[in-house]
């Protein structure tokens, strides 16, 4: 995990420091991304950290990332650690300072199945006014605050959602939904929750998570 921490802290910094350029230079011109997203420079320039930071890593073969189509492997297949990113969650989001995270997954790939066999972590690193990553793995789900000493402070055990009555979504296709999400969000409406939609899915889930 050290790799990935030492991956979050330069784009933070990078966010920090260059945001207005990426603001200017929104797009890179090239095609789009496994989501169907047009490439933005900050999804390329985050990328590029990561792959260029996790490579160095003898137990990660390889990576899964949005801004490609399929499983990359440094130097060939066996077993190990991949590893899997949107690099930049809410890219859209740099153009108005609004939060953007990276979202990530190590999994277990078996070259003998020529498969991944087992999902090890998840978790995210939320871009704010705080850089804070949040882990989930065996030992529960713990959250992370990076200092002024560029370290990252382990932080309290999360073990249950926050305690304000709130829900995120995108309700502009409300129409086309099926019946089942629309009863839910009616449901959610009836009993007082409010809604709180960032448009980045690191922010919206840690919201919910940690309010």
């Amino acid at each position: 995990m050290s790799y990935l921490f030492q991956a979050f802290k330069t784009i933070s910094k990078t966010l920090r420091t260059s945001s207005d350029f990426f603001k200017h230079n929104p797009t890179t011109g090239l095609h789009v991304n496994a989501s169907g997203d047009k490439i933005k420079l900050i999804d390329l320039y985050a990328h590029n950290v990561i792959v260029d930071t996790i490579k160095n890593n003898k137990k990660i073969i390889g990576y899964i990332s949005e801004e490609q189509d399929d499983i990359q492997f440094f130097s060939g297949k066996k077993d190990g650690i991949i590893v899997s990113f949107d690099p930049i969650d809410g890219s859209k989001n740099i153009e108005t300072n609004t939060g953007v995270g990276t979202i990530y997954c190590f999994l277990q790939y078996s070259a003998k199945e020529d498969k991944i066999t087992k999902v090890i972590e998840a978790g995210y690193c939320l871009y704010g006014f705080t850089t804070i990553v949040v882990r989930a793995n065996d030992e529960g789900v713990t959250l992370y605050k990076l200092n002024s000493d560029d370290y990252f402070d382990k932080g309290k055990k999360i073990t249950s959602l926050g305690k304000e009555k709130i829900y995120s979504t995108n309700e502009s296709h409300s129409d086309t939904i099926n019946k089942e999400y629309k009863l839910l969000l009616s449901q959610y409406k009836l009993k007082k929750y409010n809604q709180r939609w960032i448009g980045c899915m690191v922010a919206d889930c840690h919201q919910i998570i940690t309010l």
